[in-house]
């Protein structure tokens, strides 16, 4: 083997890697989210989803993401850039472009997709910023 295709396969995502928040590593949920969604998309992603799941005090709720695009799991018409522009996220809000069920980010990074997903759990589902978060990578 190459060590080119070594290199390339020592970044591919490790399926069930798992960060938890709050935790010592990560006392937010958004902390989490930036930290998995960084190592996700600097490796090979062609076949692998980062899972976020959300649970507040009374609801959960389940949010994909797969390279840029972020899989709001079958809500229906869920008007992403609405949303983020109610939480004063206008230029993250003027990269979104639909496909399906699901928003396209084209151009963000980690840190732009953890916080799409954290007002997704915060304003849509209505978790509040105390929610508990689990996400995992999986193929």
């Amino acid at each position: 083997m190459s060590w080119l295709k070594r290199v390339i396969r020592a970044m591919k995502p490790e399926p069930g890697m798992t960060v938890e928040a709050p935790s010592a590593e990560y006392p937010r949920p958004l902390d989490a989210m930036a930290a998995i969604l960084e190592h996700y998309l600097g490796a090979d992603t062609d076949e692998s989803w980062v899972t976020f799941e959300a649970q507040g005090t009374e609801r959960s709720a389940t949010v994909q993401v797969a390279g840029r695009v972020i899989n709001l799991l079958l809500e229906g018409h869920v008007d992403l850039p609405g949303i983020l522009r109610r939480n004063g996220l206008d230029a993250l809000a003027g990269g979104c472009t639909p496909s399906d069920d699901m928003w396209i980010l084209k151009d963000a990074g980690a840190s732009e997709l953890a916080m799409a997903v954290h007002t997704v759990f915060v304003d849509h589902h209505a978790l509040g910023e105390g929610y508990r978060l689990r996400g995992f990578i999986e193929s």
